[in-house]
């Protein structure tokens, strides 16, 4: 299960291989992981546009885009992301291939279909009321004090809701 740890692995992973990178397309073997905008808008808006930054906010990866939009994906469960050569033979688990414009592949994997995938022009739509990032230095035992105080809820629970702190979760 990806925490914001195995996300934080990812990204850097990725990060020499897609930044710098154009997208030449996508194929969206299950359209229902995209959540915003719709296929059609998704599939015109995407092509052309190069990753300008690789981010990770929570267990989000920002795929920040040359024309102000920003590509982000959630793996949650069972997700993964993999660069492979377009000629590389298809994992049967591959939701979506996205085309690069060096004849490589960025292919998001994910068993139990849980991903889930924004184009969208202001990333807070998506990732605005996540808390504070655990691996930040502003993040100290202070602010976790702080966060915490007057709740009566059990404290992995609260742990694990993201408007309180970014990216824990049950692992």
């Amino acid at each position: 299960m990806p925490e914001l740890p195995d996300v934080e692995a990812i990204r850097i992973y990725l990060m020499p291989r897609v930044v710098g990178q154009a997208f030449t397309g996508a194929t969206l073997n299950w359209p229902r992981a995209l959540r915003e905008p719709s296929l059609e808008d998704f599939l015109l808006s995407l092509p052309g546009q190069k990753v300008t930054e690789l981010a990770r906010r929570g267990k989000y990866l920002l795929f920040r885009l040359d024309r102000a939009d920003t590509l982000i994906l959630h793996l949650r469960m069972t997700g993964s992301l993999v660069v492979m050569s377009s000629s590389a033979e298809l994992n049967p688990f591959t939701r979506t291939v996205f085309h690069m414009d060096n004849d490589t592949q960025l292919r998001f994997i994910d068993p139990r279909k849980l991903g889930a995938i924004w184009l969208v022009e202001d990333e807070r739509k998506v990732i605005g009321k996540l808390g504070p990032e655990p691996l930040e230095p502003s993040f100290t035992v202070e602010a976790l004090a702080s966060a915490l105080s007057d709740r009566k809820v059990p404290i992995k629970a609260l742990l694990c809701e993201q408007e309180v702190i970014a990216g824990i979760g049950n692992i």
